[in-house]
């Protein structure tokens, strides 16, 4: 079995600024690019943040902490999610393209 997400260390903290919300989304590890949609939603919260024009240890706002913290809680349990290892290298393929205004994803 092959571990979807190490131990991704995401904290709830009740002070986070932008520097912390960088550092947090960096520990997400996905060797296989299986979190393709978990990824892009932290990709466009911190696109959100430099919008804001936040510098680095500027407290983040009280409606962007708890985005951020509602983003945090979805994340408990993926490092329990495990692949057989047989399933991941078969020869076949499925091939997929989504796309939003905001990100486009292929699978």
């Amino acid at each position: 079995m092959i571990p979807l997400l190490t131990k991704a260390n995401v904290s709830l903290n009740r002070s986070y600024t932008k520097r912390d919300v960088l550092s947090q989304i960096a520990r997400i590890y996905d060797p296989f690019g299986l979190l393709g949609p978990v990824i892009s939603k932290a990709k466009i919260f911190m696109q959100q943040l430099w919008l804001l024009k936040l510098d680095w240890f500027e407290i983040l706002p009280p409606d962007i902490l708890q985005q951020w913290e509602d983003f945090i809680k979805t994340q408990t349990g993926l490092e329990k999610i495990k692949i057989p290892s047989n399933q991941m290298f078969s020869k076949d393929q499925c091939h997929q393209c989504s796309a939003s205004r905001l990100c486009t994803c292929f699978l």
